[in-house]
């Protein structure tokens, strides 16, 4: 039996890539009438090879087929930079 080998997805790896990523939905109930939009799988694929994007995706791979996928994507940050200068109320603050 060849080797599995783990690495990042490669724009070639779509066609095997999503019937993967349409498990995956599955399993979270995104299936049928709440599939996600087509939109939505490209949208995520091409986050994978923006450098821009902090979206990460591995695949694992044995003799050419993909077996399972992971991905990873960061919650992105919101700060909130309170200056000396402006009284905020806790109000203020929660409503943000």
């Amino acid at each position: 039996m060849a080797e599995l080998i783990v690495r990042s997805v490669r724009p070639d790896d779509y066609e095997q890539w999503l019937p993967l990523w349409d498990g995956y939905n599955a399993f979270y109930g995104r299936s049928g009438p709440t599939a996600l939009a087509p939109e939505i799988t490209r949208a995520t694929w091409q986050r994978f090879f923006d450098h821009y994007e902090p979206m990460h995706a591995l695949v694992a791979e044995q003799d050419g087929r993909l077996l399972g996928l992971a991905r990873r994507a960061p919650a992105r940050a919101r700060t909130l930079s309170l200056s000396p200068q402006h009284d905020f109320d806790r109000a203020e603050l929660l409503s943000e």
